[in-house]
């Protein structure tokens, strides 16, 4: 079996050149093509900044892990137990 990409056997072609083909500057504009625009959703922005705020966060909060550590050894695993049984059993 041979596998072969998306443009076959000989690779991606290469494009071919209109008749009409002619250079334009990249900075000429004409009057009578509208512009491309690109509007975000007050959503969309929210998003963004959160995420961008999230991304300046520490990956691990180390006061809280030590804090967690020190009350490990003060918490009965029974008690827990029982806790979370009440909690299901509310639930029900």
């Amino acid at each position: 079996m041979r596998i072969q990409g998306p443009n076959g056997p000989t690779g991606p072609k290469k494009p071919e050149k209109a008749d009409n083909a002619r250079a334009v500057d990249p900075t000429e504009r004409s009057a009578s093509v509208p512009q491309d625009r690109i509007e975000m959703s007050p959503d969309a922005r929210l998003m963004a900044s959160l995420t961008q705020a999230a991304a300046r966060l520490p990956e691990v909060r180390q006061d809280r892990v030590d804090a967690a550590r020190r009350a490990g050894s003060a918490i009965d695993p029974h008690a827990v137990a029982r806790a979370i049984q009440e909690f299901e059993d509310g639930l029900h």
